[in-house]
């Protein structure tokens, strides 16, 4: 490999070259330019590709913990409301087969148990001209009764409201029928206690029976 820094000194003691001398550095200066370029854009380049790889939040997946989502109880109390409104329909005077679907608003509600704790205090204060006064103060409060079940600690249920049914839609075998389709409607509006108009009757297509 040649001595870049012997040839340049070489080339400007010279004085017949000093053109050649000022091209040769020109160019030099411009080729290492070039490299210098191109070494800090290939750098930039790798860069972001890393962080777009490691540190993007948008990137990363996220696990979905929806409050919402109903657990296997919930879903079998839900499974078993429709089944039982099912077999109680087919059982009516004039109804064939049944299809059922409930909608509801919320969750099951569970209520549990607390230990209520309440405090008094009572102070007495003599003044200098020997008055007294009395104070009393009255404090309460209360904390959840909690269990440990297999190691796993859970507040103690006391109570649970089951959902609340918003809506009822059935397909009935002889909903056809206008005297039919109001008893079906009154008697699942009695039977959940919600308004007839949240009972909508259907008659079944011939396709849906088997």
């Amino acid at each position: 490999m040649f001595d870049l820094k012997k040839l340049l000194e070489q080339l400007k003691n010279d004085e017949k070259n000093n053109k050649v001398t000022n091209i040769i550095v020109v160019c030099l200066i411009g080729v290492m330019l070039l490299i210098a370029t191109s070494f800090f854009k290939g750098t930039n380049d790798i860069i972001p590709t890393i962080g777009n790889n490691t540190n993007n939040p948008v990137s990363n997946k996220t696990e979905n913990n929806s409050t919402n989502t109903k657990d296997s109880n919930e879903l079998k109390y839900e499974s078993d409301q429709e089944d039982k409104l099912t077999s109680l329909l087919e059982n009516m005077d004039g109804v064939g087969k049944v299809k059922v679907m409930i909608s509801y608003d919320n969750s099951v509600e569970e209520v549990p148990a607390y230990n209520e704790t309440s405090t008094t205090s009572i102070t007495n204060e003599v003044d200098n001209s020997g008055g007294k006064r009395t104070t009393v103060q009255n404090s309460s409060g209360n904390t959840v009764v909690v269990t440990n079940d297999n190691g796993t600690t859970k507040p103690y249920i006391v109570k649970k409201y089951n959902p609340k049914i918003t809506g009822v839609v059935i397909m009935a075998q002889g909903a056809e029928d206008s005297n039919l389709k109001l008893n079906i409607t009154i008697a699942v509006s009695e039977l959940f206690d919600i308004s007839v108009d949240k009972v909508n009757v259907l008659p079944m297509k011939d396709s849906n029976i088997k």
